[in-house]
């Protein structure tokens, strides 16, 4: 059998697109798993998170009424009854809790502000005067009442810092498969190309040989895939040679 007149170069390009759509396929596929992976692994890490942030403005809500009732006590507010003092004494809880994302105020049942952190609005917060959580646009609140006062604390968290939370977790779930991507292209190629050579080395064999040798292709251990095709490939050489010399027999 002849070979092709760009002297096998044919059968190399397309060894190497082969390898070349071996190396896209599967670096896609494992991107595309780790970013399903990821995904879902941000989600989770999105409700544990959510979970221990709401835990943790249960805890600070109980932990800053005490406080709140210490600043307020001292200007004759010990009592729910004297609501008629509450609304001159809008404070400044500066020294009770410092937090760059959660503020807090304490209002009364008629919604009367009474004391707030530094950065907290002027203005309560609308929710609901209820014991639980209600969303705003802006915060994440929890609202806990005294035992004994119709006094309410409503501690709040930035939306933005919790979404900036699970930002950050999730570029570290991507950020190192991104990183790791091209070393993972070249060890994907050079693992097909290692899985390629006994198709190289007989495209090499079969341009080696000339239009008269239809002697057998030596067969090395290989992958059974390649082994067929050079069984085959034998097989049909045998056959060539077998008519050939019955046409000179007669």
């Amino acid at each position: 059998p002849g070979l092709p007149p760009d002297g096998g170069q044919g059968m190399s390009r397309q060894r190497r697109s082969l390898s070349s759509q071996l190396t896209r396929t599967l670096v896609v596929a494992i991107v595309g798993v780790w970013m399903l992976v990821a995904a879902g692994s941000a989600w989770q890490a999105r409700a544990e998170m959510s979970e221990a942030m709401d835990s943790t403005l249960i805890d600070t809500s109980h932990r800053l009424m005490d406080l709140a009732l210490h600043d307020i006590a001292p200007h004759g507010v010990a009592d729910s009854t004297r609501a008629r003092h509450w609304p001159e004494l809008v404070l400044h809880g500066d020294a009770a809790y410092e937090d760059d994302h959660v503020i807090y105020q304490v209002v009364s049942e008629s919604g009367q502000l009474l004391l707030r952190s530094k950065d907290a609005p002027a203005q309560p917060l609308a929710v609901p005067r209820v014991a639980g959580f209600a969303n705003l646009p802006d915060w994440r609140v929890y609202t806990h009442q005294h035992a004994d006062r119709r006094i309410y604390i409503h501690v709040a968290e930035q939306t933005s810092h919790r979404t900036e939370a699970v930002l950050h977790t999730v570029m570290w779930l991507v950020l190192p498969m991104l990183c790791a991507l091209p070393l993972l292209g070249l060890l994907i190629r050079t693992v097909t190309r290692r899985a390629l050579e006994p198709l190289q080395k007989f495209a090499v064999e079969m341009q080696r040989r000339g239009g008269q040798d239809l002697s057998p292709i030596a067969t090395t251990p290989q992958p059974i895939e390649f082994e067929i095709i050079t069984s085959s490939t034998n097989h049909l050489l045998q056959r060539l040679t077998d008519a050939l010399n019955v046409d000179a027999v007669a």
